[in-house]
């Protein structure tokens, strides 16, 4: 009797086994369907309940519900982006479109903001996965984000965190090319003012005073760090130009 009790338990757990193998995949492919069909808040929902209830969730599957978080986020910022932000915005990794929200809009700070900062937590929590791929794609979302958030105005701050998110991804994946093309990208642009205060200094060597001030003022509008770094330089060459006009 106590042999047969024990083949009985036994058979309930593989069978227990089979019917949770069944319903994890069910719930997968419910996320992943919700996700590619632009339901966001359904393929959160789903992947929070396999983590909660079913406690098997894995990695990819966090990276995914991250995935979902951050386009939320970016469907939420199309929606309150002001128009003189939206073209600073616009270089950014496209998004899913914009969402219908029911009812009165709330205000973006409290609605945009708080849906960022779920989605580079998530990325956050997944900085030290144990998938390396999953890790290295975590760090350049982060990257994204946490630009995106602080976007138009991107002090050196910002960006220099951006920059350690995206060296950190090719450290876990040196084949990670979007974070390759991230990091690169950045780290020339983090010597934009730099460059273009360079390139003033040679126009005025040759005496253009008024080229030089045209491509300063149209980098303070490209770049809020040319201002920090260079305003009174501008300034200066603007009185100069001034001067040479009234005084030709």
């Amino acid at each position: 009797m106590k042999i047969l009790a024990y083949i009985l338990l036994a058979a309930g757990g593989f069978w227990g086994s089979l019917t949770l193998v069944a319903e994890l995949n069910a719930q997968v492919e419910e996320a992943e369907q919700a996700f590619a069909q632009g339901r966001y808040d359904k393929s959160i929902a789903v992947y929070n309940y396999i983590q909660d209830s079913l406690v098997a969730v894995t990695e990819p599957m966090l990276l995914n519900r991250g995935h979902a978080r951050y386009f939320i986020y970016d469907s939420l910022e199309v929606v309150y982006a002001p128009e003189d932000t939206a073209a600073a915005n616009s270089g950014m990794p496209p998004g899913a479109g914009a969402m219908g929200l029911p009812g009165a809009a709330p205000a973006k700070d409290s609605v945009v903001i708080r849906a960022a900062l779920a989605a580079l937590n998530e990325y956050q929590n997944l900085a030290v996965a144990e998938d390396k791929l999953v890790q290295s794609r975590a760090q350049n979302m982060r990257g994204i984000s946490l630009m995106r958030l602080r976007a138009p105005n991107l002090p050196d701050s910002v960006r220099n965190r951006a920059l350690a998110y995206f060296r950190a991804a090719l450290v876990a994946d040196p084949n990670n090319e979007a974070a390759r093309y991230n990091y690169e990208l950045l780290a020339r642009d983090n010597g934009f003012p730099e460059y273009i205060k360079a390139k003033a200094d040679a126009l005025v060597e040759r005496q253009a005073y008024k080229e030089a001030v045209m491509l300063m003022v149209e980098a303070l509008q490209r770049d809020s760090r040319v201002a920090e770094k260079y305003g009174e330089y501008v300034q200066r060459l603007t009185g100069i130009l001034q001067i040479l006009e009234n005084n030709p």
